[in-house]
């Protein structure tokens, strides 16, 4: 009996969904890994709208998922820059955070 495959992966930090070679998810994560300076999540995961994930490079539960709920949900996190924008994106549905939310707002400092 042969052990079962693993699913094919986009790049050594993601866990796609079937089928998540997407461009949109790979711009995401390119602007997420230089705003946060790394290549893997230390303590926390990223879920993007399609089921592909960024998880922590340890593989430990993460404190925290942060869900993007479509394609311009990073973009309406930061854009306008203001002290609203980030609450506005989860008040309106765009993003969503899973986990322990006091993580996520001490590592948005």
């Amino acid at each position: 009996m042969n052990p079962p495959s693993k699913p094919a992966t986009i790049s050594p930090v993601l866990h796609p969904s079937a089928g998540a070679k997407n461009s949109a998810v790979q711009q995401c994560l390119h602007v997420l890994q230089r705003l946060t300076g790394l290549v893997r999540p230390a303590d926390f995961s990223v879920r993007f709208w399609d089921g592909t994930a960024w998880e922590p490079e340890n593989g430990a539960p993460p404190r925290f998922t942060l869900v993007l709920q479509h394609a311009g949900a990073l973009r309406k996190m930061f854009w306008p820059p203001s002290d609203l924008a980030i609450g506005e994106a989860y008040i309106y549905d765009d993003i969503d955070v899973e986990g322990d939310l006091q993580a996520f707002f001490a590592f948005l400092k």
